[in-house]
């Protein structure tokens, strides 16, 4: 019981913690943002942007609401699913992010395009059958109230692979980024500085994400289900605050100085 009381408190104070640090990060960097991204035409990785940026903070309040506070059974079990299905748009939205700037390093390839498409779709279809079918609500510390947090099935490895999936497409995108920036060295010599600035921000990005991913993974494919959430704000969180900040980059790397 004890145990169980700890996971709660800090899964909450995690979750907490991290949508303070986003809300920070956004903060100080707004200014460049709205001179980045704000002032610019609406191009298809400005609207990936800003839905990746802004999703993560207008679902914040009710994410919080289900995590962070008392409900009954009854309201527990109808909303138990719906801060996993919202967050992972957080994610995906993130990994849009790394589709564009893949098919652009990529020359606009539209073969490779159509490739990445296909796999970012089964890991959206993926998620959303985890999300929807392969969860159950975690049981309340004590009593008939509690905070609402979604565990695995007993003996069940869907919701590892809800973070596998995600970690297998960041490994082949990042894999096929190597091998393209490689062949263009062998080719051209030394690269420029946005190639460069593509590639370490990109492998830091993979690093990161892949660390929360198994993770996140390992904690559900652990026996203890009580502790199975309590690494999940990591991963959705983290996804889009780098992403922004890779497109902020790249952006400032391509203007003219």
């Amino acid at each position: 019981m004890c145990t169980l009381v700890r996971v709660h408190y800090s899964l909450s104070f995690l979750k907490s913690f991290l949508d303070g640090i986003c809300c920070w990060d956004w903060l100080i960097s707004f200014r460049t943002e709205y001179r980045l991204i704000w002032k610019a035409n609406w191009t298809p990785i400005k609207f990936v942007y800003t839905f990746c940026r802004y999703w993560v903070i207008l679902i914040t309040p009710y994410v919080l609401w289900c995590f962070c506070v008392d409900h009954s059974l009854s309201t527990c079990q109808r909303v138990y699913r719906s801060p996993v299905i919202l967050a992972m748009w957080n994610q995906l939205s993130a990994e849009c992010i790394l589709l564009i700037r893949t098919y652009a390093f990529f020359g606009r390839d539209k073969r490779l395009l159509a490739v990445l498409c296909a796999m970012l779709l089964g890991v959206t279809v993926y998620q959303l059958y985890v999300g929807v079918n392969r969860m159950l609500p975690l049981p309340f510390v004590s009593g008939n109230e509690g905070p609402c947090f979604p565990m695995s099935i007993p003996g069940q490895a869907d919701i590892l692979g809800f973070f596998v999936a995600p970690f297998c497409f960041d490994t082949l995108i990042t894999v096929a980024t190597l091998g393209k920036a490689f062949s263009m060295r062998r080719r051209n010599g030394p690269s420029s500085r946005l190639v460069t600035l593509f590639l370490r921000e990109g492998i830091f990005y993979f690093i990161l994400i892949s660390i929360a991913n198994l993770v996140n993974g390992a904690f559900y494919f652990q026996p203890k289900a009580d502790m199975s959430a309590i690494m999940i704000p990591l991963s959705v969180l983290l996804s889009p605050l780098l992403a922004c900040r890779l497109v902020r980059l790249l952006i400032i790397a391509t203007r003219p100085r």
